[in-house]
C-alpha cells in the first residue's frame, strides 16, 4: 500500500510540471527556474529573483516588480504584448474575445497594414482586424469575412467593384476592361439595346460636312456653344433615350458631361460636333454605353472603338 501511495505522489508531481512553466517547486524559492509562491510564479537564478522579461525553454515570460508572472494583456515600453494563461508571449493571430489581432515576431502587437502569408489585413488602432469597407489615405478597400484585402472584381450587396492588383485600392471614374467605374466605385449598368439602336440612326445622318441649321432641325436648340482648347468652336448636345427611336436633347447645367455623366444617368448619349468657319462639321464624335453596359466612342465615319 506504501508503494501505491509514493507512487500517486510522484505522478501528481509530474502532472504539475507539465501544466505549470519551467521545473516547478511549489512552496518555496528554487536555486534556479521557476517556483510557485503564495498562488504566483516566480523565476529565479541562482538564487536571485527576476523582474522583467525572461527567456525559458524558447518563450517569453514577463515577470512585475515583485516577480510575479504575469498574464494577459500587457502595456510594456509603449507597446502592447499577450500572455497566455501559463504566461507565454504570443506571436502572430490571437484570438481574444471574439476579435483577432496580431503580434510581430517580438510579440508586440501590430496596427494597420500588416502581410501575412502572402495576403494584406488591417488592424485599427485598437490592433482588431478589421473586416468589410476601410477607408485609408482617401482610398476605399474591401476586406473579406476573414479580414485579407481584396483584388480584381468583386460583387458586393449586389453591385460590381474593382479594386487594383496591386495596391488594392477601389477604382473610381476609370475604365476596366470596357466597363467603367463610377465616381463611388460601383460598376455603372448605363446603356440598353435601345441607345445602340439611337447612336446607329444617328450615325447615319451626323457627319463630316452636316451645317448647323441640319443638326437644329433633328436635334433642336438644347446644345452648350464651346471652344476647345486649340479654339475650335463645337457643339455639345446631350440626348435622352426613351426608345428605339425616341430621344431628345437636354441641355444640362454644366458643359463638361462626360463618362461619368452618362454612367449614372444624367445622360444616354453625348454628341460633339466641330465646326468649321463655313459651319459645316469637320468632325463629330459620339460616346455612349452599349448594351453590355461597355463605353464606346464614336469618331466622325471613322471608327467606333470600345474602352478596354
Amino acid at each position: 500500500m506504501l508503494k501505491i501511495k509514493g507512487f500517486i505522489f510522484v505522478l501528481i508531481g509530474v502532472v504539475l510540471l507539465c501544466v505549470y512553466p519551467g521545473p516547478a517547486a511549489a512552496g518555496g524559492s528554487s536555486a534556479m527556474g521557476w517556483a510557485l509562491e503564495g498562488g504566483k510564479w516566480r523565476y529565479y537564478d541562482q538564487g536571485v529573483m527576476k523582474t522583467s522579461w525572461v527567456f525559458d525553454s524558447n518563450t517569453w515570460y514577463l515577470l512585475d516588480q515583485g516577480g510575479s508572472m504575469k498574464t494577459g494583456w500587457v502595456l510594456d515600453g509603449g507597446k502592447w504584448y499577450y500572455l497566455d494563461g501559463t504566461g507565454a508571449m504570443k506571436t502572430g493571430w490571437v484570438l481574444d474575445g471574439g476579435r483577432w489581432y496580431y503580434f510581430d515576431k517580438n510579440g508586440a502587437m501590430k496596427v494597420g497594414w500588416v502581410a501575412v502569408d502572402g495576403k494584406w489585413y488591417y488592424l485599427a488602432g485598437s490592433g482588431q482586424m478589421q473586416t468589410g469597407w476601410v477607408k485609408e489615405l482617401n482610398n476605399w478597400y474591401y476586406l473579406d469575412s476573414n479580414g485579407a484585402m481584396v483584388t480584381g472584381w468583386r460583387s458586393i450587396s449586389g453591385d460590381w467593384y474593382y479594386f487594383d492588383t496591386h495596391y488594392g485600392g477601389m477604382v473610381r471614374q476609370n475604365f476596366v476592361g470596357g466597363y467603367y467605374l463610377m465616381n463611388d466605385g460601383r460598376m455603372t449598368y448605363a446603356g440598353s439595346a435601345d441607345v445602340v439602336s439611337v447612336v446607329e440612326g444617328l450615325k447615319k445622318w451626323i457627319d463630316v460636312g452636316i451645317t448647323k441649321s441640319a443638326l437644329q432641325a433633328d436635334l433642336g436648340d438644347a446644345y452648350h456653344d464651346l471652344e476647345g482648347i486649340e479654339g475650335e468652336n463645337y457643339w455639345l448636345y446631350t440626348l435622352k433615350v426613351d426608345g428605339a427611336a425616341d430621344y431628345k436633347a437636354v441641355k444640362w447645367a454644366a458643359d463638361d458631361l462626360g463618362a461619368e455623366d452618362l454612367a449614372n444617368g444624367s445622360a444616354d448619349i453625348i454628341v460633339l460636333a466641330y465646326w468649321d468657319r463655313d459651319g459645316k462639321v469637320f468632325q463629330v464624335t459620339i460616346d455612349y454605353f452599349n448594351a453590355a453596359h461597355k463605353f464606346h466612342h464614336y469618331h466622325s465615319s471613322r471608327f467606333d472603338y470600345e474602352y478596354n
